[in-house]
């Protein structure tokens, strides 16, 4: 077997090194590209369960309403809704203790908490009645894109934001 004169044996080297930071420079790309992908991803998984958990709440309430129209002692500001509360997975149609806003009335579960953040809360005062989700971190820009754009979905009549909360009017 013959070997290659030493000057090509130099530029199949020089060739083969350029094909290695090529391809590395290709990974690099892809990789970033790959991140940003992620990033949109996971925004807009935020923005569709933002819109959709509120949704499911507003309609959940709703129907403890109509399943109990009379309403109750709820400590409300609103008697046919439930008192405020800090997670209203929890809270009970107003007029039907011990039945839950979501599985007492309906078949539809209390939906899993958003990544990014918190368990809705209930806001039921003088202002009227709402629900909040706050983020997690005041720097998650996936959060504070997603709060934007389900703004621009639901109406800014029916939303309102701060810096870190996302608040829908169930009844204003």
């Amino acid at each position: 077997m013959t070997s290659l004169p030493r000057k090509q044996q130099g530029l199949a080297l020089g060739y083969l090194l350029g094909l290695v930071a090529l391809l590395a420079v290709l990974g690099a790309v892809i990789a970033q590209d790959s991140g940003i992908k992620q990033s949109a991803l996971q925004q807009k998984r935020a923005t569709d369960a933002l819109v959709a958990q509120a949704l499911i709440i507003r309609n959940g309430l709703f129907l403890c309403q109509v399943s109990y129209p009379a309403g109750g002692a709820s400590g409300g500001t609103d008697n046919r809704f439930p008192a405020s509360t800090t997670d209203i997975r929890n809270a009970d149609c107003p007029g039907a203790p011990g039945v839950n806003v979501f599985s007492g009335v309906s078949d539809v579960s209390y939906p899993k908490r958003i990544e990014g953040f918190s368990e809705w809360a209930l806001t039921n005062d003088g202002t009227g009645v709402s629900i909040t989700a706050t983020m997690d971190s005041a720097s998650d820009t996936n959060a504070q894109n997603a709060i934007q754009v389900a703004v621009r979905e639901l109406g800014t009549w029916q939303t309102s934001t701060t810096a870190t909360t996302f608040t829908y009017f169930i009844k204003q």
